[in-house]
């Protein structure tokens, strides 16, 4: 089969690689889209996978075959999938928080991923799409994170919020927030026509390089941020985010952070501000597609452009690592 293949940091390329089989409680599936995400794009640059990976969680196909002992799947099924895969026995996962098992392995990371024509997982991670667009399905993962974050977060309709960050993750947060009842919100983006789509889902935005976020919230929140959502993770947005946050504020942080970031936490502790690092999701992904199914949010919105497989390396990756107008980018494998 094809698939995109990371042959090294900054390197990508689509090659022949041996198509994956169903083993005991597996089934393949044939992919029908698939998302690039942030993190791909930070594992992309920074080296932080191994060369050789097949990289890509965020995916929807049909079932094409199952293994022995599969249940509940068959071939022709729809489906999405949770990128966790767990293994089911630490404690963690014997309190639901399988994204901090022990033993986790995760889907475009540590498995063969989605950007490829197949990709087989267990038969547990699959979950039913029903009729919804293949392009609609293949956002369950992105919005499961920031249902993931919101939950962490604590955050409430009385909260003044600050959005850092205008990718999927950071528009998909907004749009979560207002869908919570959050109103007094704001969203931060250098980029102008990210700004646009922001301004265009109900978000007020600003560009953080020509004016001060702690201004910008004065004047439309009414105050400084008593939350933060940061969703970059470079150590300039994340120490921004911690010099905005209200006293007594909280910073959560999206962003994949791949660099050590320097903090002053004298401030910190002075101003009794705390921080709450995310990680993926657990039964959010479940509760994202069901807001999916229901039709409460549009992240197809966000869908900028829609390539082939084989354009991947220059209009997908190329292209988001560039600075240029794009925010999801999809790939379709046909």
């Amino acid at each position: 089969m094809r698939a995109a293949v990371l042959e090294d940091v900054g390197i990508i390329a689509v090659r022949e690689v041996p198509a994956p089989e169903a083993g005991p409680g597996e089934a393949v599936v044939k992919v029908a889209v698939a998302g690039i995400c942030g993190s791909d794009l930070h594992g992309y640059a920074s080296g932080m996978y191994e060369p050789g990976l097949i990289m890509g969680h965020e995916f929807s196909g049909v079932v094409s075959s199952v293994g022995p002992g599969t249940a509940g799947l068959k071939p022709g099924d729809r489906v999405t999938a949770h990128p966790i895969l767990p293994c089911g026995v630490c404690p963690y996962c014997a309190e639901g928080r399988v994204n901090l098992c022990d033993a986790m392995g995760t889907v475009g990371i540590t498995h063969a991923g989605a950007f490829a024509e197949w990709i087989a997982l267990p038969a547990a991670n699959f979950r039913p799409i029903g009729e919804m667009d293949f392009r609609r399905a293949a956002c369950t993962e992105p919005l499961s994170v920031v249902l993931h974050a919101r939950r962490a977060s604590g955050v409430a309709p009385s909260d003044r919020v600050l959005v850092v960050g205008g990718g999927t993750i950071g528009l998909l947060m907004a749009d979560v927030l207002r869908l919570a009842g959050i109103s007094r919100l704001a969203l931060a983006e250098p980029n102008a026509f990210r700004r646009a789509v922001a301004e265009r889902r109900g978000s007020a935005s600003f560009d953080p390089l020509h004016e001060e976020a702690g201004r910008f919230c004065e004047r439309h929140l009414g105050g400084a941020p008593t939350v933060v959502f940061e969703c970059v993770g470079l150590p300039a947005t994340i120490r921004e985010a911690a010099q905005t946050v209200a006293k007594g504020g909280r910073v959560v942080v999206l962003g994949v952070a791949t660099e050590p970031v320097e903090m002053d936490f004298l401030d910190a502790m002075y101003n009794e501000k705390s921080f709450q690092a995310v990680y993926s999701c657990t039964s959010e992904f479940d509760e994202a597609l069901r807001l999916l199914k229901g039709g409460a949010l549009d992240p197809l919105g966000l869908a900028t452009s829609e390539i082939p497989l084989s354009a991947i390396a220059e209009e997908g990756f190329g292209r988001l690592s560039g600075h240029h107008d794009e925010i999801k980018v999809l790939v379709h494998p046909d």
